[in-house]
């Protein structure tokens, strides 16, 4: 049952994000995953990019996990980044294949 799993960006929108507050005390938003060959990588978001927005919404510690339930249910995130783009995502079922990348490193003896 789909109601029974944690609502998840990851599964739904192909990233993940945190909430942090940096030296200054500022609580900044940075994109923390981008699932490869999702939506999401294909409009341009990177692993680092700051969300300054949610939906027309600041995001904070307090309210994210409602602003993440509320996308999850419209099947539609729209997020403004300090890049000054603003991305609107579609959710669609993500299967995440756990290894990204991956490298043989052959030794010579």
């Amino acid at each position: 049952m789909p109601e029974s799993y944690y609502p998840s960006l990851v599964h739904n929108f192909g990233f993940d994000l945190a909430i942090y507050r940096d030296s200054s005390g500022e609580t900044k938003t940075v994109v923390t995953l981008v699932v490869p060959g999702t939506i999401a990588e294909h409009d341009g978001l990177k692993r680092g990019s700051i969300i300054l927005s949610i939906n027309q919404t600041t995001p904070s510690a307090i309210n994210a996990p409602n602003l993440i339930v509320a996308s999850i249910k419209q099947r539609k995130i729209v997020l403004k980044l300090q890049q000054g783009e603003e991305l609107i995502l579609g959710a669609a079922i993500v299967a995440e294949n756990p290894v990204y990348k991956y490298k043989i490193i052959s030794s010579a003896r």
